[in-house]
């Protein structure tokens, strides 16, 4: 699950709009010695201007019980900028482009 989070650590309610709960998406490659798994937020968009840092928090949930799940880990972006102006386009870096590489291979749509 994603939260936006201000400079000081506090949750943003409401900040964010898009999916912010997803499943991962295992793109582990054949033969590797240890599991890959992606979070698409595909459509997530912060509201409004300002410096923030995103937050996702992984969970485990059992297959044989669905309605129980534990908390794995969590995760925080670097700081994120908002304006309401334009900028200037930047490309993905090849970190990111695999990243997108996989996925798409997986099956999830990157628009």
């Amino acid at each position: 699950m994603a939260f936006l989070l201000t400079r000081e650590g506090n949750i943003v309610e409401g900040g964010l709009s898009g999916t912010t709960s997803v499943n991962g998406v295992d793109v582990t490659t054949a033969g590797a010695s240890r599991t890959t798994i992606h979070f698409p937020y595909t459509d997530l968009a912060i509201l409004a201007e300002g410096a923030y840092k995103i937050r996702v928090d992984v969970y485990k949930v059992a297959y044989d019980n669905p309605d129980s799940y534990d908390f794995q880990a969590h995760a925080k972006t670097s700081r994120v900028t908002v304006v309401n102006e334009p900028v200037p386009a930047v490309s993905a870096g090849s970190a990111e482009r695999s990243i997108i590489r996989a996925l798409q291979a997986a099956g999830v749509y990157i628009h």
